[in-house]
């Protein structure tokens, strides 16, 4: 299976940066205690779940590929 994959996939190409992040200082957040951390978070409640119509995931998505790869449009 993993064959068919080199036919539809190119190498990724490196390419220079046109500035450095490695000098930035960020805040950050501190993950110590992961549930004070998620409290904080502000979820936007108003968007319903479509999950019902889609499915998500690894799983999903590699078999969407697959499907794809042998049946084609």
């Amino acid at each position: 299976m993993t064959d068919i994959y080199h036919d539809y996939l190119d190498k990724p190409t490196s390419s220079k940066l046109p500035k450095s992040s490695l000098n930035m200082s960020l805040k950050g957040e501190n993950i110590s205690e992961p549930g004070k951390l998620l409290h904080q978070i502000e979820f936007e409640q108003s968007v319903a779940p479509v999950a019902k119509y889609h499915t998500g995931g690894f799983s999903a998505a590699k078999f969407r590929l697959d499907r794809f790869l042998h049946n084609g449009l």
